[in-house]
């Protein structure tokens, strides 16, 4: 399962690609003690990971997302920012996915959060800066409440400290296109809690 490509500067993004850059943060956030994640690589860090399942177009799930659903999807560590290359064009987040119980002889759980935010890329862009997602939600990963909030001069000095250039990275705020119903997003067993 290979998440998008990293943006490490200007001269390694490709034609027809744009680099997006933004945050993601789960209000409460996880504690330790909610994921039993055993590692079952060295090349992958599942604790604490979000995976936004990007599409170029809106899409909604009512089965639970196959590995080609999987495809080009962003890993972030929740409340760190990241910089991830995409093709330039418009772009939704249709679904985020967090493991909750993961290892070697162990059933996998997971968590499913809605999407459903739009992501605005204009001709010529370079980079652009989407804002921090912020899922609020019930002990029970209810979410009750999607909000896009502005950290641009964070996420800006950020960028210049990593590549420099401020002058190549525009804000573009994400779009929530539509907020989650109280039961959020129902497609795998619940969370034995």
């Amino acid at each position: 399962m290979r998440s998008r490509p990293d943006y490490a500067g200007p001269a390694l993004l490709g034609p027809g690609e744009v680099a997006i850059v933004g945050r993601v943060e789960l209000v409460p956030p996880l504690q330790k003690s909610d994921q039993n994640i055993r590692a079952i690589s060295p090349f992958y860090d599942f604790e604490n990971t979000v995976y936004l399942l990007v599409d170029d177009k809106p899409r909604t799930f009512d089965k639970e997302p196959g590995m080609w659903d999987m495809q080009g999807h962003i890993a972030t560590r929740f409340g760190e920012t990241f910089f991830k290359r995409l093709p330039a064009r418009a772009h939704y987040i249709s679904l985020a996915m967090i493991f909750m119980q993961l290892g070697k002889y162990r059933p996998t759980e997971k968590v499913y959060l809605p999407g459903q935010l739009a992501i605005a890329v204009a001709p010529g862009d370079h980079a652009v800066y989407i804002g921090t997602i912020r899922y609020h939600r019930t002990p029970f990963f209810e979410v009750e409440r999607i909000e896009v909030v502005d950290e641009w001069e964070r996420a800006r000095d950020e960028f210049v400290e990593r590549f420099g250039d401020a002058r190549r990275l525009r804000k573009g705020l994400a779009q929530v296109i539509a907020q989650p119903s109280r039961r959020g997003v129902a497609l795998a067993p619940a969370h034995p809690w």
